[in-house]
């Protein structure tokens, strides 16, 4: 298999000039979405006021989807009211997963600045996730960021399974390479590549981004990362020199994707910072503040 080097991407793609990183923090809905405790839309709610505190450059707050499938994540109408007003949302835009247009329908009238969608790269982990093959969940996903703009929304489309799949191995990066191509064809702001196993390399994160490249520009790209196997730290590190700035990460290294076996622990937002930090680059996010969110969140999660 073909797998990409520096050197290739030298010759191909000119270097964004800044090095200031955008953080999406997601423990409040990637994150407790695979915990074993179940908290209240207001122990939530005061969850995300905490890591605001922290400054990231955007919060994904709540998921609507079913909360028999998803207990950790019911209540999120209730959840984002409680938002509404909060100071911090002037500055701070704030997200939630939708899974279909049932979820897009309570999602409108929750005032937030924008939707998560997903599509999986394989068949095995599609079905298992939403019950549908890629090809319609493709589809049903371009048509919601389609509704998503016409209402005046932000779209953060991400390829889940991008690296590697529970059922199938390594997932093929031509199928990863038609999720990126139709989500720039429908204008995504953000088209992230997922790697909800943990299991990428540096070289899979050269390959994938190399054809992430052919789709977009770099600026759009970001990179949601699992720590599963201890190779989060080199992956972020490989990305951030082919130029990628937008990372997700989540407060503690909750969490993971409760369709997915084995996708435990997210990328942990305060490594993050001390890998951009050992590396020289930028962000605005507050470590002290975000330690002080996770020691709280503790107490309920133990």
């Amino acid at each position: 298999m073909c797998r990409f080097t520096l050197e290739d991407f030298k010759s191909i793609h000119s270097f964004p000039m800044s090095d200031s990183v955008f953080i999406h923090e997601v423990a409040p809905r990637d994150g407790l979405q695979n915990e074993v405790a179940i908290l209240s839309p207001a122990t939530r709610a005061e969850f995300v006021g905490r890591l605001a505190v922290a400054s990231p450059s955007s919060l994904e707050v709540a998921a609507f989807v079913s909360p028999k499938r998803v207990p950790q994540m019911s209540g999120a109408a209730e959840l984002t009211s409680m938002l509404d007003g909060a100071t911090w949302r002037e500055s701070i835009p704030a997200f939630a997963l939708v899974p279909n247009e049932r979820g897009y329908e309570a999602f409108r009238d929750s005032a937030l600045n924008g939707v998560t969608l997903l599509v999986s790269a394989t068949e095995s982990h599609s079905q298992a996730n939403v019950g549908m093959s890629v090809s319609d969940s493709l589809t049903e996903t371009c048509r919601l960021i389609d509704l998503a703009h016409a209402d005046g929304f932000t779209v953060r489309a991400y390829v889940s399974m991008a690296f590697a799949c529970p059922f199938e191995g390594e997932t093929d990066t031509g199928q990863v390479g038609a999720l990126l191509d139709a989500f720039h064809g429908h204008a995504a702001e953000a088209v992230l590549l997922a790697d909800t196993l943990g299991l990428a390399t540096s070289n899979r994160v050269f390959e994938l981004v190399g054809r992430a490249l052919l789709a977009g520009p770099i600026e759009s790209l970001g990179l949601h990362l699992h720590d599963t196997h201890g190779r989060a730290h080199e992956n972020v590190r490989a990305a951030l020199e082919l130029g990628v700035r937008q990372f997700d990460a989540a407060a503690g290294g909750t969490g993971g994707c409760p369709f997915a076996p084995g996708a435990a622990g997210n990328l942990d937002t305060y490594s993050l910072l001390q890998v951009l930090d050992s590396e020289g680059f930028t962000h605005d996010m507050h470590a002290e503040a975000l330690q002080t969110a996770v020691a709280w969140l503790h107490e309920f999660l133990v």
